[in-house]
């Protein structure tokens, strides 16, 4: 067995991430998560609530990276296909005509220090800030339209590869393990 091989995402992000995963709003509580602030989608490694939790400064350890989860939910943004930022090797998305769908989370319950600091790390420089509309679904099911902000690509397409980008991409990064482990590590968890 080769080093690489003996290597794992950590079982302990995989787990943070199922929770904010398996995060469900009821209709209630979403209200409470895209008022007054506009909510925000995210479709890179700020999918990863620990990543969120350490933009925000959120420095309680795992018990605060579980609370950060509770202000996530999975979304879905429509007519925008996801893709990678040439130079940086990170992900972001761009509009189109046809069927097309980005995965993604609403981050909710953002005060405006807060928003900024996600606005920091995403890095606007190459990014439009816009209004899109994003599906939520809540815990019982139904699926709701909430508007949210997110950054969309405004740059060349030359600086663009149709190359995709998933968070468990990120985990096997951050463990170390090369891209052709994405199967047998994408199975442990």
């Amino acid at each position: 067995m080769t080093e690489d091989s003996k290597k794992r995402i950590d079982p302990e992000d995989l787990r943070l991430y199922g929770l904010a995963l398996n995060n469900r709003w009821s209709t209630r509580q979403l209200y409470h998560h895209v008022a007054p602030e506009v909510p925000i989608f995210v479709y890179g490694s700020l999918m990863l609530p620990w990543v969120v939790a350490k933009v925000l400064g959120i420095v309680e350890g795992t018990k605060g990276v579980e609370e950060t989860t509770k202000r996530m939910t999975r979304a879905t943004l429509r007519c925008h296909f996801r893709v990678t930022i040439k130079l940086e090797n990170t992900p972001t998305i761009v509009k189109t005509k046809k069927e097309a769908a980005v995965d993604g989370m609403l981050l909710g319950r953002l005060d405006p220090q807060m928003a900024s600091k996600i606005e920091e790390y995403i890095g606007p420089g190459e990014h439009r800030k816009q209004l899109e509309e994003v599906e939520v679904e809540t815990d019982s099911g139904e699926t709701i339209i909430v508007c949210a902000y997110m950054y969309v690509w405004k740059g060349s397409t030359d600086a663009l590869i149709p190359k995709s980008w998933t968070p468990m991409d990120y985990m096997r990064s951050r463990a170390g393990l090369p891209e052709e482990q994405a199967v047998e590590t994408a199975a442990l968890g």
